[in-house]
């Protein structure tokens, strides 16, 4: 059996979604009064209050940090940039220092 707060089965964001229905049928049953509360509720947050003014959610919300790239790895990439025409190191230059995404960064090479 895979308990929620297990590395191995599915996903965070796949457990948000497969709760969605399950808690939306519980509000259904509250709202036609066969059922007096919901077992999977949302969690809230009241904001200026300092004690109990929040309850967490039944799976908390995750959000998974970009991998950064090791000395070596940052050297490999360099060396292999190295090799590139100028276009291309100058595009990697200027994505990194301006933290451009792929959208942007190609939208200012197409310009005339």
């Amino acid at each position: 059996m895979i308990s929620i707060d297990s590395v191995a089965g599915l996903a965070n964001a796949t457990i948000q979604q497969r709760l969605v229905p399950v808690r939306l049928f519980y509000d259904f049953l509250m709202e036609a009064g066969l059922r007096e509360s919901n077992p999977v509720g949302r969690g809230w947050y009241t904001p200026g209050r300092w004690a109990g003014g929040q309850q967490r959610g039944l799976v908390p919300r995750l959000t998974k940090l970009p991998r950064i790239p090791g000395e070596q790895e940052w050297l490999h990439i360099l060396e292999v940039a190295r090799q590139e025409p100028i276009r291309n190191r100058v595009m990697l230059a200027l994505a990194y220092d301006a933290a451009l995404r792929r959208e942007k960064l190609c939208g200012l090479v197409d310009l005339p």
